[in-house]
């Protein structure tokens, strides 16, 4: 078995725009071991996000490796890398994005049923993760209905659903004022004691970034240690 559970290895990712191009990253390297908990700071704009959609596959790079264990997501087809993404990760982003025709309930279990697990089975899945989460009464709740802290609350609970191995995380407290956020953070936290997935979590905030025992910066296209 490998001993990473995630590499990047010399990513690069230019965007271009007519006779303009932007170097975003300039030769990122980048490991995650197992079970181990990363922050990674910077300012806004720097391409922390891109960094982190890179890592999931939700973005390639212009050149470089992402290797998952043994594989190279770069050698996958569109479909290989969504199978790996549904069974492998989860993901929480600053906004929810939970679907707002889908019950709270609904959107917790569809990542589940995505995989093909069919609905009854999923739903049952889904329950105990809600109640642990103090959402057990909202089952039914049209997405609208609920708090900020709340809606963000399902967006963690559809995206540990799945038992992951890596929760990626980008911004997820940016859109929350600080309490709810603080709240939400501990709940991630606890959640790892039951299941110890790795966890990136990308943040401009350092007292978000202080949680998680390494820590590192990206500045001009580069990532290193902080």
């Amino acid at each position: 078995m490998s001993d990473f559970l995630l590499k990047l290895e010399r990513i690069t990712k230019v965007f271009s725009g007519g006779e303009a191009s932007l170097d975003v990253l300039k030769g990122v390297d980048f490991t995650l071991g197992y079970g181990e908990s990363v922050a990674i700071l910077g300012a806004s704009g720097v391409g922390k996000s891109t960094l982190l959609h890179i890592m999931g596959g939700l973005d390639r790079p212009s050149q470089g490796s992402v290797l998952y264990k043994d594989k190279d997501l770069q050698k996958m087809n569109a479909n290989e890398v969504s199978y790996w993404r549904n069974h492998t990760l989860g993901f929480v982003f600053q906004f929810h994005h939970l679907l707002p025709e889908l019950t709270v309930l609904e959107n917790v279990a569809l990542p589940l049923m995505i995989r093909g697990v069919s609905k009854k089975k999923a739903i049952e899945q889904s329950i105990p993760l809600l109640e642990s989460l103090g959402l057990g009464h909202h089952f039914e709740a049209q997405p609208a209905t609920l708090s900020g802290g709340e809606q963000q609350r399902t967006a963690v609970a559809r995206a540990l659903v799945t038992q992951p191995e890596i929760l990626l995380a980008d911004e997820p407290t940016g859109n929350l004022d600080r309490k709810t956020g603080d709240q939400l953070m501990d709940l991630i936290y606890q959640c790892r004691k039951l299941c110890p997935f790795a966890l990136v979590i990308v943040t401009h905030n350092e007292a978000i970034a202080a949680l998680c025992p390494r820590k590192m910066t990206l500045f001009d296209g580069q990532l290193c240690e902080t």
